[in-house]
């Protein structure tokens, strides 16, 4: 997969988002906005993950239904961090929590998923 990605730029890092699941078949309609540092930079889409290219820095990853949930990382130059979404119960819907993931791990859960990025 990441054979086929544009390269890097040499002063910005990678991250990439997916969510491996919908939730027991049900919650493929909760689709809900990721942030980085308050500003949209795609959607948590069941079964699918997209990349952002980003300065380096200590970054806020936040994602909201009912509920705001984030989570932290530190992106460096030249690097590749993953963040994966899940979903769980909410009150009313589902909630969406970013969660930063292991290259290893997380290389294994994106190669079945599809690509929904622009």
């Amino acid at each position: 997969m990441q054979s086929k990605l544009p390269a890097v730029a040499a002063d910005a890092g990678r991250i990439f988002f997916y969510r491996p699941t919908a939730f027991l078949g049900a919650g493929s309609a909760v689709q809900p906005l990721v942030r980085i540092d308050g500003v949209e930079v795609g959607r948590s889409v069941p079964n699918g993950f997209f990349y952002v290219d980003h300065a380096p820095g200590a970054l806020k990853i936040a994602t909201s239904t009912e509920v705001t949930e984030e989570t932290t990382l530190k992106l460096g130059a030249g690097e590749t961090r993953y963040v994966r979404t899940d979903i769980s119960m909410g009150l009313l819907v589902g909630r969406i929590t970013p969660s930063v993931i292991d290259p290893d791990q997380a290389l294994k859960d994106i190669q079945d998923l599809h690509y929904t990025g622009k």
